[in-house]
């Protein structure tokens, strides 16, 4: 896995080769940009995305699930897929010294008809922000098809897990129990309300180490929102 170090510094300090051989003004603290006179270990900490956090939703290429339509007799089906990530790491001289991980993965529907409207794509990709504070971790879905395969753009799932909690747009963790699914009852799983005011809203389930096993998708508001639906796991096979 690739790791891509980035550097939050301002376009006057662009010149990187003063990190590999210090410039003579270093010595005598006459350089114009103190940044001009670190180097990498200036650096010493860096803060990691919890791997608790990290099992309920990141999944390496090769990840696959495949949904059922629970809501009726037809049979329906979607593969969702991964088809890249990318882990990251930033560093910002202003937080501290520190450097921050961040995870984005992409995946791709197959099912057209659900997820997919006009021309958009059927890619979602779920990232979690750069955090610099070591306080509450959290995972968004970036601008995808008909508001958002998660029921709008924006944060759904948050570490640590407190039931009750609500936040982000109002979402709430309703519980964290269990999940009956085709595929079988699977524990570890936190149960969502996504309350998003600009769709219809719905209900997520997702377990640790599988990730989203259930999804419920309320009556559309506007023609932006998902039909209304609910999907389950029938198969699934995860790389992390």
């Amino acid at each position: 896995m690739k790791y891509l170090l980035f550097f939050f510094f301002t376009a006057a300090i662009m010149a990187s080769s003063c990190r590999k051989e210090p410039v003579d003004c270093c010595d005598d603290d006459s350089c114009p940009h103190i940044f001009d006179c670190l180097d990498d270990s200036y650096f010493t900490d860096t803060i990691f995305k919890p791997q608790q956090f990290l099992d309920y939703w990141y999944f390496e290429k090769g990840s696959w699930w495949v949904y059922q339509r629970m809501d009726t007799n037809a049979t329906v089906y979607d593969t969702v897929r991964v088809i890249a990530t990318v882990r990251n790491i930033y560093c910002d001289f202003n937080q501290g010294p520190v450097c921050a991980e961040s995870a984005l993965m992409n995946m791709r529907h197959s099912n057209s008809f659900f997820f997919r409207k006009d021309s958009a794509s059927l890619s979602q990709i779920l990232g979690s922000s750069t955090n610099f504070n070591l306080s509450d971790e959290s995972v968004h879905s970036n601008g995808y098809i008909h508001n958002g395969f998660l029921m709008g753009v924006g944060s759904f799932f948050q570490w640590p897990i407190r039931i009750g909690d609500e936040y982000f747009h109002g979402n709430i963790v309703l519980d964290s129990n269990v999940v009956i699914t085709p595929y079988g009852t699977l524990s570890n799983t936190v149960h969502i309300q996504i309350n998003y005011s600009t769709s219809a809203g719905g209900e997520i389930w997702i377990t640790r180490n599988i990730g989203f096993t259930r999804m419920k998708f309320y009556p559309p508001q506007s023609e932006n929102d998902l039909p209304e639906s609910e999907w389950a796991l029938v198969d699934y096979h995860v790389v992390q």
